[in-house]
């Protein structure tokens, strides 16, 4: 977890967060669905770059 790009990963939080207001009704499910799956998906998506950018060097 050392290559983590942590802007990437707020990013996809921010943006899953924002999805989950316009899903859900209810705040607290936005919020638990914009954390969890922002923060999975963008250290997944952050752990894709790492990898391809230590491959290149």
């Amino acid at each position: 977890m050392d290559n983590t790009n942590w802007y990437i990963v707020i990013l996809t939080v921010v943006t899953m967060t924002v999805v989950g207001f316009s899903t859900f009704d209810s705040t607290t499910s936005a919020l638990i669905f914009g954390v969890g799956t922002g923060g999975i998906f963008g250290w997944v998506i952050s752990s894709i770059v790492s990898k391809k950018s230590s491959e290149e060097e």
